[in-house]
């Protein structure tokens, strides 16, 4: 218990604000994060299924924002693999941009990046993946961008893919 109140009494606060100014400046910015988000729902509003998605990719160090209409509406990290190729592990996509073939895009937008900066090609993680991730490595292997490595599975039972060096 006593390591507690030590956690609280260690908390720095910047020297040149108040308690009160804080406080002010915390609400501020949770005020900003509430317009940031309206503002990411409706840009991915706009768009529909089958649209073509013209988004940028803001890289810090294995952390990616995803930016569409200047505005950020998702972010990933990626992981290295081996010295051929990287996965995605965390990411998030704003909700109204899902199930739109917005996520295909992306994956094939990351992969040809990564070829050209690192000749790397992306593939899944060999550990666990969702069935929404499931599902587009099913589609991206149907359009002949990926191919399924034979006798290898997830420990959670999903196929493994990776996407082809050449031809992409």
């Amino acid at each position: 218990m006593e390591q507690n109140k030590n956690f609280f009494v260690n908390i720095k606060k910047p020297d040149n604000l108040t308690i009160e100014e804080l406080i002010q400046k915390r609400a501020e910015n949770k005020n900003n994060e509430i317009d940031l988000e309206k503002k990411a729902k409706e840009v991915c509003s706009r768009y529909k299924k089958g649209d073509i998605f013209d988004f940028s990719l803001n890289r810090k160090g294995n952390l990616f924002e995803i930016i569409l209409d200047e505005v950020k509406v998702g972010s990933f990290n990626i992981s290295i693999n081996d010295e051929e190729s990287t996965h995605i592990g965390m990411i998030y996509i704003n909700e109204n941009l899902q199930n739109k073939g917005f996520g295909k895009q992306l994956y094939i937008k990351l992969n040809d990046y990564l070829k050209n900066s690192e000749n790397k090609v992306l593939m899944t993680d060999k550990m666990r993946n969702s069935p929404a991730a499931t599902h587009l490595w099913e589609s991206l292997e149907k359009d002949g961008l990926v191919e399924k490595l034979p006798d290898k599975t997830s420990p959670d039972g999903h196929p493994v893919y990776k996407f082809k060096k050449e031809g992409i």
